[in-house]
């Protein structure tokens, strides 16, 4: 689990974070460190734009010995003097970001590298991790640090944002730094940022036969300042629900992989993909989701425009389209709320059409309106022609949510439909 615990700074970097609170509360980090806990492997990494600023670090770290959570730190290196003592105390294991040189002063440069040194005379371990905010700018100067230092690994990290055709010149920087420290035991790592579309078949051929891992873009879970969820920082626009919801990272873990299945293998957003040989060779699941989700938003966007600023020019099937194709959005990113202005739009439109109140019954179950939801799903059960399917996942959501007792209620009632709906069908089977 990745816990952003404060978006103080201490200087200008790329890709750094801004929202809101400025520092996680107490009561937000130990509740997130209570599901961690629960975990098979108990370790967590701090992260946010300095996260050994935050003001109660010491209140952190106890939090982990007390519950037996391995700390890990995401770190610039610039950090206050307590901070640095804490760490070499401790013992942390870091991940050290790295930026191209004309993002430090002299001052900040001289910091960073003075506490690299303590760090790595004392045996922290440390994981480089390279930021490639320009993916044509000169990244040289890292073989400096990788002459002088021994690093427990290397990232390479790009943002998923990052158009994969404009990776080009990075990778082939990251292709010839692989192979040149490779026998001084120097192991780098892709993040999920980059695909192997980016690489030649010469690169990806090379990388392949060290064992060099790629990082594909499957669910990982974060907690921003107010309690939030998200899948990661590109994804923290979405509005995941809170962390009060979930008792267990499994929970949480299953959360995502529900929400996220469908957006992984969506292919409308990038028809550029399908055809992709490592796509088909199942090594990449096409764009990344961060990239899918924000141009999954740009469609709804134009979708609620042109509903908007229509004047009687849409026929009824037209207008209809759009709302299903703006419900697919919300459903996906789970946002809820919005799913349901358009569902019941529907509804009122089509009101003996069954599918708006089945994912009504879904959305309002998501949101907690658990009433609302099951007498939804019992509408789409009226309408349909197969009952089974609604009330079947009614019973579902029932069972999950722990009321054992109207789920064997329900059970015998779908138990009842399934036979009506066994003798409908045998009626109208063709006699022999």
């Amino acid at each position: 689990m990745e816990i952003f615990l404060t978006m103080r700074k201490r200087a200008e970097f790329p890709n750094q974070m801004s929202v809101t609170p400025e520092d996680m509360p107490m009561d937000v980090v130990l509740r997130a460190l209570d599901v961690v806990a629960e975990s098979k492997t108990p370790q967590v990494l701090f992260k946010g734009n300095e996260p050994l600023l935050h003001p109660d670090l010491e209140m952190i770290v106890k939090g982990c010995q007390k519950r037996g959570v391995i700390p890990v730190f995401e770190t610039s290196g610039l950090m206050p003097t307590a901070a640095k003592k804490m760490v070499l105390e401790q013992s942390f294991r870091l991940i050290w970001r790295l930026y191209r040189p004309n993002f430090y002063s002299p001052e900040n440069l001289a910091e960073m590298r003075e506490n690299l040194d303590a760090f790595m005379k004392a045996g922290n371990l440390v994981r480089l991790c390279i930021m490639v905010d320009d993916p044509d700018a000169d990244y040289e100067f890292v073989r400096e640090y990788l002459d002088q230092y021994k690093f427990d690994s290397v990232n390479f990290w790009v943002s998923c944002l990052t158009p994969q055709d404009k990776i080009g010149h990075a990778m082939e920087f990251y292709t010839k730094l692989t192979r040149d420290y490779l026998m001084k035991k120097v192991h780098p790592l892709l993040t999920c940022g980059i695909m192997p579309c980016a690489m030649t078949d010469a690169q990806f051929g090379m990388l392949a036969k060290i064992g060099n891992h790629f990082g594909h873009c499957t669910p990982h879970l974060g907690v921003l300042p107010d309690g939030r969820v998200c899948h990661c920082q590109e994804m923290a626009m979405l509005p995941g629900p809170n962390l009060s919801m979930f008792r267990t990272e499994r929970e949480l873990q299953k959360f995502y992989y529900d929400v996220f299945r469908e957006l992984q293998w969506t292919m409308d957003v990038c028809p550029q993909c399908k055809d992709c040989i490592s796509m088909v060779g199942g090594v990449c699941t096409g764009l990344s989701m961060a990239q899918k989700a924000h141009a999954m938003l740009a469609d709804f966007d134009k979708f609620k425009q042109r509903l908007e600023t229509e004047h009687g020019e849409l026929s009824d099937d037209e207008r209809t389209e759009l709302l299903w194709q703006m419900t697919k959005v919300c459903l996906i990113l789970a946002l809820y709320s919005d799913a349901i202005e358009c569902l019941e739009e529907l509804r009122r439109q089509h009101p003996e059409d069954p599918n708006p109140h089945f994912h009504l019954g879904v959305c309002y179950w998501e949101l907690g309106r658990l009433a609302d939801g099951e007498d939804e799903f019992r509408k789409c059960a009226r309408l349909s022609g197969n009952p089974l399917i609604a009330l079947g996942e009614l019973h579902r959501r029932l069972v999950q949510n722990g009321n054992t007792i109207r789920a064997r209620l329900l059970q015998a009632e779908i138990e009842k439909e399934a036979v009506k709906l066994q003798q409908k069908i045998d009626e109208n089977q063709p006699k022999a």
